[in-house]
């Protein structure tokens, strides 16, 4: 049997989506945690959901992503768990084969699907990386130096781009808690689901290191898909970018705790301030679409890569060809207000044709 875990917050008619992507599967319990703690919100999922073969569980306060699904897998059943996001959905036949691979695999922990983040499947989620405590420093180098700051920005899409292309099965340092289908047995192993010193997100980061040192392997598998509406339950960027920057400060305590690291990090940054960043071309502000033109080298296999970083990292990527690569009206519309970065460049390799960034304006 698979368990399935969605946390509901503000979010009833994607979560609804997200079960009914699991509609027809054999052997499943579904398990949504509502951690909105709201009256109005409860009586949407009970609407909208109305199969009563799903478990809700409703929390009287936000009880924090990894701690609600600690209470979902206190009650799961399966053999295999699946850790879904409310604004993810699975495509058609992933979770069979999702299962298929982990069946056909004792050694491996955990698969994630291929993931796009537009609904089309036009741009694709990039791959997840395990970050360690020593990112501080490297960080702290490569942006003191430009020449090794731009080394290491190409070598990072050379990487991330091939890792991408792949259409077979292969190993992933870290997977995204997105959309991860888990062996219980590994869970265990591993001393448990998710670390609740984890508010919100690098939970799914520490269960992937720690499954990695129980000796188990991670996979992406291609063949199999979702799509991730990437950020769309929740509209406070800011208040994300606080959850996000205590997390990692959690994160670089359980792993540094001596904060020798980080004490090194910040020495390094005293003596070492920032390089200017590059020239961006300024496409200024954007209230639609738009397209850019693609060097005749590059047009018969481009990757246009978007991000809200301006190093790129990470980022989400649109393979295509052609003269024109942009957006079209759907991806725009997931596209929250905001400064936006682009690069474009041949799909393998290192040389790239530019980079810009605009402003999307309501």
């Amino acid at each position: 049997m698979i368990s399935a875990i969605i946390v509901n917050y503000c979010s009833a008619d994607m979560t609804a989506r997200a079960v009914a992507s699991l509609a027809g599967e054999d052997g499943i319990q579904i398990l949504v945690v509502d951690n909105t703690a709201r009256e109005s919100e409860r009586e949407r999922l009970r609407t909208r959901l109305t199969d009563t073969s799903v478990e809700l569980i409703f929390n009287q306060s936000n009880q924090g992503f990894g701690a609600a699904c600690n209470q979902a897998f206190a009650r799961a059943r399966g053999e295999m768990i699946l850790l879904l996001n409310p604004d993810a959905y699975l495509r058609p036949g992933a979770l069979g084969k999702l299962k298929k691979f982990l069946v056909d695999h004792p050694r491996a922990a955990a698969v994630s699907p291929r993931a796009w983040i537009d609904d089309a499947q036009t741009h694709l989620i990039p791959p997840n990386h395990l970050p360690a405590p020593a990112d501080a420093v490297r960080e702290v180098v490569l942006n003191a130096f430009g020449p090794l700051r731009t080394l290491a920005g190409k070598w990072r899409r050379r990487r991330d781009l091939r890792a991408l292309a792949r259409t077979g099965a292969h190993t992933q340092a870290a997977l995204s808690g997105a959309h991860m289908l888990v062996r219980r047995d590994a869970i265990e192993k591993a001393g448990g689901l998710f670390d609740e010193r984890f508010f919100l997100y690098f939970e799914d980061s520490d269960l992937c290191r720690r499954l990695a040192g129980a000796g188990y392997r991670l996979y992406v598998l291609p063949d199999a898909e979702a799509v991730h509406n990437y950020d769309r339950c929740h509209a406070d960027y800011n208040k994300k970018l606080e959850y996000g920057g205590a997390a990692a400060q959690a994160y670089s305590e359980k792993y540094d705790p001596a904060g020798r690291i980080r004490r090194l990090a910040g020495w390094l940054k005293r003596v070492f301030p920032p390089a200017p960043m590059p020239a961006w071309e300024d496409l200024g502000e954007r209230d639609k679409p738009f397209q850019l033109e693609v060097p005749q080298r590059s047009r018969s296999a481009w990757a246009l890569e978007l991000s809200r970083r301006d190093d790129l990292s990470p980022a989400t990527v649109y393979f295509g060809s052609g003269p024109q690569a942009g957006f079209d009206n759907a991806f725009w519309s997931l596209m929250p207000p905001a400064e936006y970065y682009l690069r474009l460049g041949r799909r393998g390799g290192w040389r790239t044709d530019g980079t810009w960034r605009f402003r999307r304006m309501p």
